[in-house]
């Protein structure tokens, strides 16, 4: 910048511009340049990447379709594609946990080496039995007075060794004798968790070596200055039983094609690039409609998918359509456009949805006139179609979507 070009430009002060040629120039100069390269690429990948980060279509359509009101003679008209949280738009109201009070609990106060340990097993007398079914799992708790940091800490760590003392086989199948087992994981998974404010979970799982009716004699030992041998130990059994019965679905509860369910939402592009196809199951292409032979181009809005039964499956919105470019074309945020493709999906979506509902309910046909010939029968998708391909969605837009985006500034 040249010695007068910057004299000219700035007043005395130095912290404004004049107004004159040249700060309208470097205006000019500025908004050229972020309008233009690289910036401007940045803001459209940063604008792609928000529309696709915000709220998954399902989720938007299922919180908006829990408040409406859906009785059960519309319900046979939708297609059955994922269960909303409740029927007939109330829903109940759960009840808050009860919280346990806390002067009930005796407050912790851990120790840097542990004085007990013990297995929190109810027993009536003898060495406790733990039944892990077969394929299953069990976690068994320990209690004791240690601090939480007692296996992972620098200084002096704790450690806790589980071992197999016993292993004998299931008598029904010969097993009259005691197995040998040099090592615990040759029969059981074992996890291990830190101590936490008192409580050590140690989860079993068994192998596919353990068959029904095995028997396990397990030791825990837990290390400690202040225990005898330098370690507490305790003893007890695993016992591996059957497997709980599959549970038989209730006769009274209902199908899965009697959920209430709304029509799938596809969204439709011109091109869609590999972000928008890795990230949303839910995109369609232009050329796949044109190759089934199906009209879709800058002047469609969305495509109705109408099955058997007269079921409405799915509702394919064009995102690339002129009104809706047009539309965000007088937006500059990304905010604002991501609020102009969320509303316009629920207003195209819901409004196609609930139009063809209730022209099937009512049994109204669509018949067009053309000149002096005698009317000819429309089906219902077509003439919804053409509707929002008029001025319909443009007014949906302008109506409510507009002032929503008035509330962003």
């Amino acid at each position: 910048m040249k010695l007068e070009f910057r004299s000219e430009l700035f007043r005395a002060s130095r912290d404004r511009f004049r107004e004159g040629e040249e700060s309208s120039y470097l205006r000019q100069k500025l908004g050229d340049v972020l309008k233009k390269g690289q910036l401007r690429d940045i803001f459209k990948q940063r604008k792609d990447r928000f529309s696709l980060e915000s709220v998954e279509d399902e989720a938007l359509l299922k919180r908006l379709a829990e408040d409406l009101p859906i009785d059960k003679e519309l319900q046979n008209l939708i297609k059955q594609t994922f269960e909303l949280d409740e029927k007939g738009g109330e829903k109940k109201k759960r009840k808050p946990p009860k919280r346990k009070s806390d002067s009930s609990q005796d407050p912790f106060h851990p120790k840097r080496f542990p004085s007990f340990f013990d297995i929190d097993v109810k027993n009536s007398g003898g060495t406790p039995v733990i039944k892990i079914p077969r394929g299953g799992s069990k976690t068994v708790q320990f209690n004791s007075d240690v601090e939480n940091q007692y296996f992972d800490r620098v200084d002096d760590p704790g450690n806790m060794e589980i071992g197999v003392m016993t292993y004998i086989p299931d008598d029904a199948k010969g097993g009259d004798q005691k197995g040998t087992v040099n090592d615990i994981s040759d029969i059981f998974s074992v996890s291990r968790k830190s101590p936490q404010d008192g409580k050590i979970k140690v989860v079993f799982e068994p192998t596919d070596e353990m068959q029904v009716g095995d028997e396990v004699e397990i030791r825990a030992d837990l290390t400690s200055p202040n225990a005898p041998n330098d370690a507490f130990s305790q003893l007890f059994w695993i016992k591996v039983t059957e497997p709980p019965p599959k549970q038989k679905k209730p006769n009274n509860l209902p199908e899965e094609d009697e959920k209430l369910g709304l029509p799938k939402l596809y969204r439709v592009f011109e091109q869609a690039n590999d972000n928008q196809q890795n990230v949303r199951k839910n995109v369609r292409t232009w050329e796949q409609f044109e190759s089934a032979g199906i009209e879709m181009n800058y002047d469609v809005i969305m495509h109705p998918d109408v099955g058997e039964g007269d079921k409405l499956e799915s509702i394919s919105i064009n995102m690339d359509s002129r009104t809706l470019k047009n539309f965000k074309a007088k937006e500059q945020t990304i905010e604002k456009n991501q609020l102009a493709d969320q509303g316009y999906i629920s207003e195209v979506y819901f409004h196609t949805l609930f139009l063809y509902i209730i022209t099937k309910k009512k049994n109204y046909s669509i018949v067009q006139m053309n000149g002096d010939e005698s009317p000819s029968d429309i089906p219902l998708e077509n003439y919804l179609k053409d509707l929002f391909q008029s001025h319909y969605t443009q007014f949906l837009l302008n109506f409510k979507i507009r002032k929503l985006m008035e509330g962003l500034g």
